[in-house]
């Protein structure tokens, strides 16, 4: 990125510095940005009791029932973000050859940026219930499908794309003057070029996500009382999920490009003012703090699902029950400021050497912060129901019947994600005769910690069905898992190039 930018503006400043003239210039340019930024979104989703109920009645009314369908959703989703894309180009030209000239840049940018979102969902005793009675009636119940979910999303990010460029050019008589064999050309006042580029970005993101469920139930209760037919399959699941995400990136790039006597004229070592030392001076600071913190947390506090269907002559389907309590938190921070400086000059003789001067300085502050909690607290999945006789069918009258498999599961999952990246580059080229110094220097200071704790209280799953005078049970699958993932990472690339010729 700074070669590309470089090189665009040695083209520029090579027009520039191919002019005539005598006359001393004073050449001053100051560009100062200053951007304050806030954003702050909240969202919070409540129910409070909310309730399905589907009773139906068959009194000698043979048929098939509808697929039964209950659900209790609460979501909340929020997200705050601030962008600043602040740019700055300065550029010189003069011809000062005769009596020296002196060309000064200033640049900085200042950007202040603040994210916070929050989301809150919660639902407290959300129920759904299936309760289909048969007496006397064939035919076969559809399918039951019953959910309470509870969500909460959150997001909280700044971006920060600051670009400074500067280009310093000062040509001399001709871009190939005259040289005499002392080495002392035309002779002339000397030029000065001085550069400052300053960037300071203090980035804060803070996002928060919760969701709770208290005491959420389902419930499907069919009886069949001498009712030839099956029960469809029972789903039920009881669901929170809290999602939350921080994130700052800073891709500030800096670059400065100084020509004293033309750019062909130094590289090619054929000056106009190579009887007098130029001075070519470069500074470029940039400090980034960042922080962003991150927290997920997922709470369920006594969830069940029970599915007991009762009674003659019966086949159930499969039953799958399940209760899921998951939180996800993220926060992360990127530092990618770039930093290049060209310097080139012809310089003088011996008695008046060229001066190349480069400071670079890059201060690096990340913190990242990131925790996820998931409870669940007593979760309960029952799974029975009495089979007195077995199915009939009436043509062949021959037994038939049989539960469906079972698939019942309790899990609790808290994961967490802390990450700062630091990928600074310092470039520094100077070409020409007399001194040369270049300075870089970089500091870094990471702080990534992350957080994560998943706990199940008392999971139970049970499965006890029973038949009396025949019948056939499924293949049962049950399961209780808590699983807690962690992770903290720093990372830092900083490259640091320094060529003098």
């Amino acid at each position: 990125m700074q070669r590309s930018v470089l090189a665009s503006l040695s083209a520029v400043v090579l027009l520039l510095c191919l002019g005539t003239g005598t006359a001393s210039a004073q050449q001053a340019i100051g560009q100062k940005n200053d951007s304050s930024q806030e954003a702050s979104s909240e969202a919070e989703s409540t129910q409070t009791h909310p309730t399905n109920t589907n009773i139906s009645v068959r009194i000698f009314s043979p048929g098939d029932s509808g697929d039964v369908k209950q659900s209790n959703e609460s979501e909340a989703s929020s997200a705050a973000g601030n962008a600043n894309a602040t740019g700055q180009i300065a550029l010189q030209g003069g011809a000062g050859g005769g009596s020296g000239g002196t060309q000064a840049i200033g640049q900085k940018n200042s950007s202040d940026q603040e994210a916070k979102s929050e989301a809150e969902s919660t639902q407290t005793h959300p129920t759904n219930t299936n309760v289909p009675v048969r007496i006397f009636s064939g035919g076969r119940d559809g399918d039951v499908e019953q959910s309470n979910e509870s969500e909460a999303k959150s997001k909280a990010g700044n971006l920060n794309l600051t670009g400074q460029g500067a280009a310093q050019g000062q040509g001399g008589r001709r871009m190939v003057a005259p040289v005499r064999e002392d080495g002392c050309g035309c002779g002339g006042a000397p030029s000065v070029q001085a550069i400052g580029q300053k960037n300071a970005n203090d980035q804060d993101a803070d996002s928060e996500a919760e969701s709770k469920q208290d005491h959420p139930k389902n419930t499907n209760t069919p009886v069949r009382v001498f009712s030839g037919g099956g029960g469809g399959d029972v789903e039920q699941s009881n669901e929170s999920e809290a999602k939350s995400a921080a994130g700052n990136a800073n891709l500030t790039k800096q670059a400065a490009g100084q020509f004293a006597g033309g750019l062909l004229a130094a590289v090619l070592g054929r000056g106009a003012n190579g009887g007098v030392g130029n001075t070519q001076a470069t500074g470029q600071g940039n400090g980034n703090e960042q922080g962003a913190g991150s927290e997920g947390e997922s709470k369920q506090e006594k969830p069940s699902n029970a599915s007991a269907p009762a009674g003659a002559s019966r086949g159930g389907g499969n039953t799958e029950q399940e209760n899921d309590s998951e939180a996800g938190s993220a926060a992360g921070n990127a530092n990618l400021t770039g930093q290049g400086v060209l310097q080139a000059q012809l310089g003088g003789g011996a008695s008046y050497p060229g001066v190349q001067a480069v400071g670079q300085k890059n201060s690096n502050d990340q913190d990242a912060k990131s925790e996820a909690e998931s409870e669940q607290v007593h979760p309960t999945n029952v799974n029975g129901g009495v089979d007195i006789g077995c199915g009939c069918d009436r043509m062949a009258l021959k037994r038939s019947g049989g539960g469906g498999d079972v698939d019942q599961s309790n899990e609790s999952e808290a994961k967490s994600l802390a990450g700062n990246l630091n990928a600074t580059h310092q470039l520094a080229l100077q070409l020409g005769g007399g001194t040369q110094a270049i300075g870089q220097k970089n500091a870094n200071d990471q702080d990534a910690d992350s957080e994560a704790e998943s706990e199940q209280v008392g999971a139970k799953n049970a499965n006890v069905p029973v038949w009396v005078f025949g019948g056939a049970s499924g293949d049962p699958e049950q399961s209780n898992e808590s699983a807690a993932k962690s992770l903290g990472l720093n990372l830092n690339a900083t490259k640091q190039l320094a060529a003098q010729f």
